[in-house]
């Protein structure tokens, strides 16, 4: 385990001071309340001593400026001399304490709405309230740029440009979309292969079609991206609408690799093609 030299956190206040001794690379912190002429929550001494070598598991105590709730009980109770701590003070520093970590969490509150400033394990509950879902793996700095932006696209939830955005922020494509075309009739037959380039279809209104073009081929799309646009077009579209995706130089159903299992008006049923 390595050593480290501790930083002088001595006159800045409590949150500054505990940031500074992490980047430090100092994580064992705990603060003990004292009253001081000091503003309050600074911090007025610390132990080790700055500029004191340590190793990184050392528990660093900040002395915290603050005014005992001794202040608000009868003169009996008070301490007779300045500075003196007397057993009732001592006591109500443990309180003081318990209402102070509570109090700290209600007046940082308004960071947990704010997007590059709520703690990390919040940000899936930050995005639930726009409908956004992060894909696996995806990077922290990354997550909070879709929340910057998920309150503006939020209000334009459905429309194009809001499609374009949010699949650009999800996956970094710069998709293309055509609305109203569609390239199907309905039935495909001859000399296809069912389920590879022919195709049974309901009668679909092209009112509510759109086609989405990307800039990529199928095989210059790796799996992991696919299924993140899969899902982005599928929250973000308006729910009656249907959409085909279509890659770079190709248009209609993509061939498959394999020869299909069965054919129409070119082989029997359950007889795969001749070699």
């Amino acid at each position: 385990m390595g050593t480290i030299l501790v930083p002088d956190v001595r006159g800045r206040p409590r949150h500054v001071a505990r940031k500074i001794l992490r980047l430090a690379g100092l994580n064992h912190i705990e603060e003990v309340f004292t009253e001081s002429r000091q503003s309050q929550d600074v911090v007025v001494a610390q132990d080790p001593s700055p500029n004191e070598i340590v190793r990184e598991d050392t528990l660093i105590t900040l002395s915290v400026s603050q005014k005992s709730l001794v202040r608000h009980l009868p003169a009996i109770y008070q301490p007779g001399k300045p500075g003196e701590s007397g057993f009732v003070m001592r006591f109500l520093w443990i309180f003081q304490h318990f209402f102070d970590d509570l109090n700290s969490k209600l007046d940082n509150m308004h960071n947990l709405f704010r997007p590059y400033s709520v703690p990390t394990e919040f940000l899936p509950w930050l995005a639930s309230w726009f409908a956004v879902s992060f894909r696996p793996g995806m990077e922290e700095a990354a997550r909070r740029k879709v929340l910057k932006q998920a309150v503006h696209l939020f209000a334009l939830r459905g429309t194009v440009w809001e499609i374009r955005e949010m699949v650009r922020l999800q996956t970094g494509l710069e998709i293309e979309i055509l609305e109203k075309p569609w390239p199907y009739r309905g039935v495909r037959a001859g000399e296809t292969r069912i389920g590879v380039d022919s195709m049974i279809l309901p009668q679909i209104p092209e009112a509510n079609c759109f086609i989405v073009k990307l800039p990529v081929g199928y095989d210059d799309m790796d799996l992991s991206t696919l299924l993140v646009l899969y899902e982005v077009l599928n929250s973000e579209k308006p729910a009656h609408t249907n959409y085909l995706i279509e890659f770079k130089d190709t248009t209609g159903v993509r061939e498959a690799t394999d020869e299909a299992f069965i054919r129409v008006g070119l082989q029997a049923i359950g007889v795969r093609p001749a070699e």
